[in-house]
């Protein structure tokens, strides 16, 4: 994990707060604790709202590929969001393996494989795995799963944009 965004505990990584976002607008009059409070409850009520159901807990496999850890599911993770209309509620099962966002090492540096989009990252390799939907559709969901983690638009940007043009080859069209 990058920027201390995970704890790590007996091989296990709990994403702190994979679904949370900070809005400093929110804050301005209030405290973190109260803004965080206001979101969750807008997030709670709204399904338009995407989010994840839990913290993302996963641990290393000890195998690599593409040079890149295997990372394995520990508890069930759930993104539900809207996409063109449709209520998803997609879930990466107990066990399934990951190398998160399998971003060439040349970009680490801008885009980790393991950054704030860790838990977005589950639920499209899920998608892409068992090719389950559209290849475009699997692209959207992920979009939503990088605003349920907060991830700053103009990074969110630029990834899906890499996704949309380089993800062809991991889908095998």
């Amino acid at each position: 994990m990058s920027g201390g965004a995970g704890r790590r505990a007996g091989g296990a990584v709990s994403v702190a707060g994979a679904g949370e976002a900070y809005d400093p607008a929110a804050n301005a009059a209030g405290s973190y604790a109260d803004a965080l409070g206001a979101l969750r409850a807008a997030r709670d009520d709204d399904p338009d709202t995407p989010r994840f159901s839990a913290p993302l807990r996963v641990e290393l496999t000890g195998r690599r590929r593409s040079g890149r850890p295997i990372w394995r599911v520990l508890e069930e993770f759930r993104l539900t969001c809207r996409v063109d209309g449709f209520l998803y509620d997609i879930a990466a099962p107990v066990g399934f393996e990951t190398d998160f966002a399998s971003v060439p090492r040349f970009f680490w540096r801008f885009a980790p494989p393991g950054g704030p989009y860790a838990g977005a990252a589950v639920i499209h390799d899920h998608l892409y795995a068992n090719r389950i939907g559209a290849r475009e559709t699997a692209d959207r969901i992920f979009l939503e799963g990088m605003i349920a983690a907060g991830v700053e638009p103009w990074r969110r940007s630029i990834i899906f944009r890499a996704v949309r043009t380089f993800g062809g080859r991991g889908w095998g069209s």
